[in-house]
């Protein structure tokens, strides 16, 4: 079998325009997930963006590459939809955290609540005397027993 001039560019053509559609939901994925990518994730991208410019230039410059152009379009496809593959994955990461983040800081009001309308834990001793709250708080003899929601209200408070 010949492979023609002709088909040689229009397999060119039909690459470039895979290319073109597949570099441009990639950037799409990429400037929703922007603020979710981190730097092991964005140093990736940027090796998968010199790949893609370096074999750009090489299929437009070698009609007689194209079956090498394509089989590495192949493997960045691969790439750009693992990468868009992660970039998802870390967007639902960051909504799952926004949501333990939002439920953490109502469970953490919602003790401080209790502790501001009330004096303390009845029988928690199991003797049925008042345990009042500066016991149970920071500093008191049983810190202890709220110790993980104080250090839970100290690391939502930071920054």
């Amino acid at each position: 079998m010949t492979i023609t001039n002709e088909a040689v560019e229009a397999a060119n053509a039909a690459f470039n325009r895979i290319h073109a559609t597949c570099e441009d939901a990639v950037r799409a994925a990429i400037e929703a997930a922007e603020p979710f990518i981190t730097s092991e994730l964005r140093a990736k991208l940027a090796e998968a963006q010199t790949e893609r410019d370096q074999w750009k230039l090489i299929s437009t410059a070698s009609a007689t590459s194209s079956q090498a152009v394509a089989d590495h379009n192949v493997d960045l496809t691969a790439k750009n939809a693992d990468l868009h593959s992660q970039s998802l994955a870390m967007i639902a990461l960051r909504a799952k955290l926004a949501r333990i983040e939002a439920a953490a800081k109502e469970a953490v009001q919602c003790f401080f609540d209790l502790q501001i309308e009330s004096q303390g834990v009845y029988g928690l001793h199991l003797n049925g005397d008042l345990s009042p709250w500066p016991e149970l708080s920071k500093g008191g003899r049983f810190e202890e027993w709220t110790a993980g929601i104080d250090a839970l209200r100290d690391e939502l408070t930071k920054d």
